[in-house]
């Protein structure tokens, strides 16, 4: 039993039971729920369940807009959530994501459930990508820098990312009602990074060019996440800085600092390089787009629970595209 938060790089004791209690006094103030939520940016577990009272919905929000995990639960007065488990086939979409800072150590793309595992070792060939070039963009407000790719292939899987951020993007609602196992209400979809003025820089070096930084760089220009990202662009790299000004904010070329507690996520120059196969071998772009934004879903233990779903539903948590 604890005042605070526990340590980072707890030993979760893999399969071993244990409780480990944190009872803060300021429970429930602004610093307290920070100070929660910067932890579970930090250390990421795969899932946080949030017991509510008196159907206050606003502890369990704040929790969830500031944070980043894949399975969230909301127990409620006479249904409380003893277990954060998922069940996939429903809608309670399911994952482990490393902590964002540390992905490439661990994996090539988190892993989402539902999907298919040869998915994450597929990729579009050039003369597909080549063809789809030639489409317009679904997005408007990506027109300006897709102009200035000189790659057909990367701006054709431009497109098919702008065109997949389209389809995709917006809260959708589960059903567990023919599954067998207890019904629950459930939300899932692609959300923004954790909304706590934390950003993801997209470091390019003296080398890198538009055609490497566009794909990683447009879901965020065209999304409500837009003020979550940073460019740093090593000051030498001329063409790029030229081509980015008056066309993409946060665009930064001064000194550049990855372990700075500002940013969510850090993308190096190799990163992203490799991110778009080296620009030959482009992955599908699921998996491309988990690399960068949250997935996951929320789910009341109440059946039908008409005010979770107005609830959060309406967060700007999750992800949009502006229009």
């Amino acid at each position: 039993v604890g005042g605070d938060v526990p340590p980072d790089g707890i030993e979760e004791h893999w399969r071993q039971t244990y409780v480990d209690l944190t009872a803060a006094e300021d429970f429930g103030s602004d610093e307290q729920v920070d100070r929660l939520a910067a932890w579970l940016v930090r250390n990421q577990p795969i899932s946080t369940a949030m017991n509510t009272t008196g159907n206050d919905l606003k502890y369990a929000l704040r929790l969830f807009e500031k944070t980043g995990q894949v399975v969230y639960t909301i127990g409620r007065e006479g249904a409380p959530a003893l277990t954060c488990q998922a069940r996939p086939q429903e809608g309670e979409i399911f994952g482990e994501f490393p902590v964002r800072k540390e992905m490439g150590k661990y994996t090539r793309f988190p892993v989402v459930i539902p999907s298919p595992t040869p998915g994450y070792n597929a990729y579009y060939s050039l003369s597909y990508l080549e063809k789809k070039a030639a489409d317009p963009s679904p997005v408007a407000g990506a027109h300006a820098l897709l102009e200035l790719l000189e790659s057909k292939a990367s701006r054709g899987y431009c497109i098919e990312v702008l065109e997949y951020i389209q389809d995709a993007c917006g809260v959708r609602r589960g059903d567990g009602s023919a599954t067998g196992g207890p019904n629950r209400t459930i939300l899932f979809g692609l959300q923004r990074p954790p909304m706590n003025d934390q950003v993801t820089a997209l470091r390019c070096s003296a080398h890198t060019t538009l055609d490497e930084l566009a794909p990683s760089l447009l879901p965020f220009m065209v999304t409500n996440a837009w003020m979550a990202v940073e460019v740093s662009v090593d000051p030498s790299n001329k063409k790029l800085i030229e081509q980015l000004d008056h066309r993409v904010p946060h665009v930064v070329t001064s000194d550049f600092n990855p372990d700075s507690p500002k940013y969510f996520n850090v993308v190096c120059p190799e990163q992203l390089r490799a991110n778009v196969g080296g620009l030959t071998h482009f992955p599908l772009v699921g998996q491309f787009v988990s690399l960068y934004f949250p997935m996951g879903h929320i789910k009341s233990t109440t059946p039908d629970d008409h005010q979770f779903v107005e609830v959060f539903s309406a967060s700007s948590k999750w992800l949009r595209v502006l229009h």
